[in-house]
């Protein structure tokens, strides 16, 4: 059985703020939901995701503390059009931010570090930004951009981890003004 500390279903306009979400599945849920905003939050040791976006647009993930989940820090599935700014998501089981199947979004000032395979990794995800993040000391690697993750911008962000500071298997992606050390 699922539990979540936080579950939102097909809400608009709703802001999830300063709250703890510790020791659920889900830390923070937000499903076939758009323009919200989470800001502020705490989601750790939760057994899946800390803070979790599937087919939800438009929203703003701020300010977070996404440590210890046993998947992802964050994590957007099927999600479009959302700005993820200044989080940390360090110490997850295998990311630290994930993005499946999600495009047009902004990934933005965030720390993805320790994570046990990626700092940052994209999957079939296209036309997003990824800006000014550092992710380093992760055992895999810092940003990894898996098949038909095309399009993308990554610009100015740090990766300095165990196998690869960043790896591509797509196409036509735009990379500017990335500091990658010691790999």
């Amino acid at each position: 059985t699922n539990s979540y500390g936080i579950y939102l279903n097909r809400t608009t306009n709703v802001t999830i703020q300063n709250c703890q979400v510790n020791n659920f599945t889900i830390g923070i849920n937000l499903n076939q939901s758009s323009n919200n905003t989470v800001a502020n939050n705490t989601a750790r040791n939760n057994t899946q995701n800390g803070i979790y976006l599937s087919a939800s647009n438009g929203t703003l993930v701020t300010n977070n503390t996404a440590n210890n989940n046993s998947y992802a820090g964050i994590n957007l599935t099927s999600s479009s059009n959302n700005t993820v700014a200044n989080n940390t998501a360090n110490n997850n089981t295998n990311y630290g931010i994930y993005l499946r199947t999600s495009s047009n979004n902004t990934i933005t000032n965030n720390t993805a570090n320790n994570n046990t395979n990626y700092g940052i990794h994209l999957r079939t995800s296209s036309n997003n930004t990824i800006t000014n993040n550092t992710a380093n000391n992760n055992i895999q690697y810092g940003i990894y951009l898996y098949s038909n993750s095309d399009n993308n911008t990554i610009t100015n962000n740090n990766a300095n981890d165990k196998w690869y500071g960043m790896y591509l298997l797509s196409s036509n992606n735009t990379i500017t003004n990335n500091t990658v050390n010691n790999n």
